[in-house]
């Protein structure tokens, strides 16, 4: 069984979730074989600092973030992000979709890949919200 809490952040966790962005970031360009493209990963990085402020200014109205930390260690091992349909959902379905929210993206730390943790956070995020 995990030992995972699932919460809200707030402003003491920005520090560690700048640097866990940064890992794993930079750990999925690597594992992709981009790691080369550093303009791509700090656009990316910066991105989700932007998000994750939006969330902040916003209370969560228009971005969400949870976070996944496990309690054994108070670390943050995951982000789940949603906001608003993209423009690509918006394109493709003639904007039917555009009052509805999406998952962004679900991060884990590599170290904590490939355990289920990814689909655990997603179903949690799920019932969290609804």
């Amino acid at each position: 069984m995990y030992n995972v809490a699932i919460r809200r952040p707030n402003s003491d966790d920005l520090e560690e979730l700048h640097l866990f962005f940064r890992i794993v970031i930079t750990n999925t360009y690597k594992d992709e074989g981009l790691s080369q493209l550093l303009d791509d990963i700090e656009n990316e990085i910066n991105m989700k600092k932007q998000y994750l402020k939006t969330d902040f200014d916003s209370n969560g109205e228009k971005r969400y973030f949870l976070l996944a930390i496990d309690t054994n260690n108070d670390k943050i091992i995951g982000t789940i992000e949603v906001g608003p349909a993209s423009t690509l959902i918006n394109s493709c379905t003639g904007g039917v979709l555009k009052d509805l929210y999406e998952i962004g993206t679900v991060f884990i730390l590599p170290e904590y890949q490939k355990k289920g943790y990814r689909e655990f956070t997603t179903k949690c995020n799920i019932s969290y919200v609804t």
